[in-house]
């Protein structure tokens, strides 16, 4: 017989943890809702990116989504693993892995970031002593470029970079007028590649990645009135954000250039929803590359054209009738004319063409993983059962072990 909550009142007989059983019975379920509610928290706090998602790091280790119509930023995983020093300048992402690479300043390091869970994992712990990471641009081939302080010459410079393994190559010191210039921010509009310089407000320069040379396209515009261009990065349709930032009163505010239509800089909006105290020096969007975009399918003939058209390659195709046939006379008489052969000249048809129409319905097919899908559960009500059936368990474990202390009384 199962003891009732009458029988425990009566013995005073404790369960786990020093406690009733009605006691431990609640602790458990605390346990369970705890749990429950640390993991749903925890699955929500990162989130996807999408062709043109704009996002930030902030000197918290937070990734923020952004918006770039108002440049209201919205508070998403927190970096773990891994950990970068602050002075994230350098800022790139991929929307098909929801992968971004962030580049510091303070430690020349370079890492990649899961932006759903706030994973990162470093891929160059330091590219060296002195070593500082400035700038990512990828471009809509998938060739990446970076801006980075060398440690080797302590110059500016623009080199190629392989997203995934780090590596450097082809390093070119970035050059203006002949003599070297920090580059802070690189972005690119269709094949272009932009630049912006220390000191030089929202001077507007072309880089060759080749050789280093910048070049300036537009003087600074004065609407920018405080702070450096310290990141960049465009949208698919090659329109430039650009992130100012001011050191002193620690703001940053969000601008746009469109380089196609005469590079007017326009304001936009400080960047706000920040924590209290915190900034942001980097901007990334993600886009699609030109091969992850699906290509203009031109219009398909109908059915009808295809069923002419077949026709007609059918009919070319026959052989032609074979020509008449000539039967000369058999015998010839004096004075006597030979009747003509009036029987009809016979030709061969070529062979009938017949359209037969498909009528066989074409099969509904749905695929195994599409019926499962219809008919699984998420990973949420996964985890209520689990830890509902867990709670029962653990409440059956306490009854017993009661039961048993009270029949050895």
């Amino acid at each position: 017989m199962v003891p009732t909550a009458e029988s425990f009142r009566r013995t005073g007989d404790r369960g786990l943890f020093g406690r009733r059983a009605g006691a431990s019975f609640t602790f458990f379920s605390l346990i369970a809702t705890a749990t429950l509610t640390t993991s749903t928290l925890a699955f929500a706090s990162g989130f996807a990116l999408e062709d043109d998602s704009a996002l930030i790091v902030g000197s918290d280790s937070v990734i923020y989504s952004l918006n770039l119509s108002t440049g209201v930023a919205a508070a998403g995983a927190t970096l773990t693993g891994d950990a970068p020093a602050a002075g994230f300048r350098a800022l790139e992402a991929d929307p098909t892995s929801d992968t971004a690479f962030v580049g510091s300043q303070m430690d020349g390091s370079y890492t990649e970031v899961d932006t759903s869970t706030g994973s990162a994992t470093f891929i160059v712990t330091t590219y060296g002593m002195g070593a500082s990471v400035d700038g990512i641009v990828r471009m809509p081939d998938g060739s990446a470029y970076v801006a980075y302080v060398s440690p080797t010459s302590f110059q500016s410079e623009i080199a190629s970079l392989d997203l995934v393994t780090g590596i450097i190559s082809n390093e070119q010191e970035v050059t203006l007028a002949g003599g070297n210039e920090r580059l802070l921010a690189l972005a690119h509009s269709g094949d272009s590649i932009y630049g912006f310089l220390a000191g030089d407000s929202d001077a507007l320069y072309s880089v060759n990645p080749a050789t280093g040379v910048m070049t300036l396209e537009r003087a600074a515009s004065g609407v920018v009135t405080s702070g450096d261009i310290v990141a960049a990065d465009s949208t698919a349709d090659g329109v430039l954000y650009l992130l100012a930032y001011n050191a002193g009163a620690k703001v940053s505010t969000l601008y746009s250039l469109d380089p196609a239509s005469g590079g007017t800089t326009t304001s936009i909006a400080q960047i706000t929803g920040l924590a209290a105290g915190k900034t942001a020096e980097n901007l990334a969007i993600a886009t699609l590359l030109d091969s992850e975009r699906p290509a203009d399918s031109e219009p398909s003939p109908s059915n009808d054209s295809d069923s002419d058209r077949d026709e007609e390659e059918v009919v070319e195709a026959s052989p032609a009738p074979p020509p008449p046939v000539y039967k000369p006379p058999t015998k010839t008489l004096p004075e006597v004319e030979a009747e003509p052969d009036e029987s009809p000249t016979v030709s061969e048809p070529g062979p009938e063409i017949v359209d037969v129409p498909d009528t066989e319905p074409t099969p509904d097919v749905r695929t195994q993983a599409v019926a499962e899908e219809a008919n699984g559960l998420d990973g949420t009500t996964l985890a209520l059962v689990a830890l509902s059936a867990l709670a029962l368990v653990l409440l059956t474990v306490v009854l017993i072990a009661v039961r048993a202390r009270s029949a050895r009384r």
